[in-house]
C-alpha cells in the first residue's frame, strides 16, 4: 500500500492561500470548488485520493526520487461537482509518496 502524503503547509500556504502570488490561480480554483483553510482536510482527502482515481500521465526521475504525474478525477468536491486536475507526487528513498503540486486541468 503506498503512503501517499500532502504537507499541511502545501495546503495551507499554498494551495489555499490568498498571500501566495505564485499560487492565486490555483487558490481561486480551489476556493471556487468549496475548499476551505477551515477545513483543510478535506482538499487533503481528495489529493490523496487522486491518483487512485485518475489517469497516469507520465512519469519521470528527479534528484528527489520518482515523480509521477496524475490527470483528472479529482473526487467530488464541496461544490459537489468533480473535476479534471494534474497532480504531481513524488516517491522519496523512504518509501513515502509526497504532493509536490497540484493545478485545475480542462478534461
Amino acid at each position: 500500500m503506498t503512503d501517499w502524503r500532502v504537507h499541511p503547509d502545501k495546503i495551507l500556504k499554498y494551495l489555499l492561500s490568498d498571500k501566495s502570488p505564485t499560487a492565486a490561480a490555483k487558490n481561486r480554483f480551489f476556493r471556487h470548488a468549496g475548499y476551505t483553510p477551515a477545513d483543510w482536510h478535506s482538499l487533503e482527502a481528495a489529493l490523496t485520493a487522486h491518483p487512485a482515481r485518475a489517469q497516469l500521465h507520465k512519469s519521470m526521475a528527479t534528484i528527489h526520487g520518482e515523480r509521477r504525474v496524475y490527470r483528472c478525477n479529482l473526487p467530488r468536491s464541496p461544490n459537489g461537482r468533480i473535476y479534471c486536475i494534474l497532480s504531481a507526487w513524488e516517491r522519496r528513498s523512504d518509501g513515502v509518496v509526497w504532493l509536490v503540486t497540484a493545478c485545475p486541468q480542462s478534461p
